[in-house]
């Protein structure tokens, strides 16, 4: 029997595979009742809801476009968010001000003239340092072992640095989009949040004590009528609930203002390992190999892939470490085809690639569809015609349901 519980250390493949079995499963044979939270409260830490703000509706990786973010004025310092949803946070704010000033609203910290404390953090920032991290634990694994002899060139730096965090269980993420997906990227990251106060969220006391506030039912209803939905683990952070009937242009917004995270993933990794490689150099710009010895020169990202190590070679590096992020979800022979096909189509746009890697990976095929359909099958004494559809279908409603 499979395991379909969840804890705070499931990864958001186990959270969508193995509410994607419970779908299944309940969908011919069980009915479960459910807590229903209030109007303009939702749960942004249950299931397909943590990838608010991290995946368009067609499940793609995004980040918001920097140059669509606008200052929202009136602050005491600069907080950034789209254009729509600042001028919604104004609206939200002058709601408060004739209840305050007539004394329809208690005096309290962060609800009666609510003040922005947390919005748009750049993701970019804290990926930079993880990478750079990385990079300076290989390099100095490799001087401290002596294994830095076996490379003279760009070449042998790539094969050593790839095998090596290929094998490593502690090194997790490399890729942009296997980070922006991770427990690491938070809503605000997507700038589609505000929080209007300076409290801890891993203090229940916290919580408590805002949702008690007497003011608290009016911020509810003043966040609904302004196009913000709260969110049920963070009460005083406020997400732009897309849903929402005063919200215009639904279908545009995530496409005008977000891109394609895929679309730099390749770039980063070619330029993680140049890096890598010329910090190497700076440290020894030697290899002593017996009483031979090399010298190691600088290179960059044009001499590597017009003189060294071409673009199918990194199409097929990116496959293997988005397999290992994603929990080697492909067998070898399957990864090797999937490898096959990318450099056949130039996949230099990561489409075909990012495809093969969309959560929840239930595309006819692949591993994880035949060990589900093998399970529902073993579960339920009914028809497999279907089965396609019937995964079709709870996933789009999943992903309905996050915005």
């Amino acid at each position: 029997m499979i395991d379909l519980s969840l804890d705070n250390q499931s990864s958001l493949e186990e959270v969508f595979i193995k509410r994607l079995m419970y779908d299944l499963l309940a969908f011919n044979k069980l009915e479960a009742s459910e807590f229903i939270n209030p109007p303009g409260v939702k749960d942004f830490w249950k299931l397909e809801n943590i990838l608010y703000g991290k995946v368009s509706p067609s499940l793609d990786i995004i980040e918001p476009k920097r140059s669509k973010l606008f200052a929202i004025p009136n602050q005491e310092k600069d907080f950034f968010t789209f254009d729509e949803i600042g001028k919604r946070f104004l609206s939200f704010q002058n709601s408060f001000k004739i209840p305050s000033q007539s004394g329809r609203l208690a005096e309290d910290n962060y609800l009666n003239s609510p003040q922005i404390y947390r919005s748009y953090i750049d993701a970019d920032e804290k990926y930079n340092e993880k990478m750079t991290m990385i990079l300076r634990s290989h390099n100095g694994s490799l001087l401290e072992s002596g294994e830095d002899n076996n490379i003279i060139n760009i070449k042998d730096y790539a094969r050593i640095f790839f095998e090596t965090i290929l094998d490593l269980s502690r090194v997790d993420i490399i890729t942009k989009s296997s980070y922006i997906l991770s427990s690491e990227v938070s809503a605000l990251n997507s700038a589609m949040s505000l929080e209007i106060s300076d409290l801890n969220p891993a203090d229940n006391m916290h919580k408590q004590n805002f949702i008690n506030s007497q003011n608290f039912e009016f911020y509810r209803q003043t966040a609904i009528n302004n196009g913000f939905i709260i969110d049920k683990n963070i009460p005083w952070r406020l997400n732009y609930d897309l849903s929402s009937p005063v919200v215009n242009a639904k279908a545009y917004f995530i496409n005008d203002n977000f891109f394609e995270v895929r679309r730099d993933d390749l770039e980063y990794l070619i330029s993680m390992v140049v890096v890598g490689y010329n910090s190497l150099v700076r440290d020894k710009s030697h290899a002593q190999q017996g009483s031979c010895k090399f010298s190691r020169s600088p290179t960059n990202r044009d001499t590597v892939l017009a003189d060294e190590l071409p673009i199918h070679y990194w199409l097929k590096r990116y496959c293997q470490v988005r397999n290992k992020e994603a929990g080697s979800i492909y067998t070898k022979s399957e990864l090797k085809k999937i490898i096959n096909c990318a450099i056949d189509l130039n996949d230099i746009s990561l489409s075909y690639i990012s495809s093969k890697f969309k959560l929840p990976y239930l595309f006819e095929g692949s591993t994880v569809y035949k060990k589900l359909k093998k399970y529902y099958m073993e579960k339920n004494n009914i028809s497999l015609d279907n089965f396609s559809e019937h995964v079709t279908m709870i996933i789009k409603n999943s992903i309905n349901k996050i915005y």
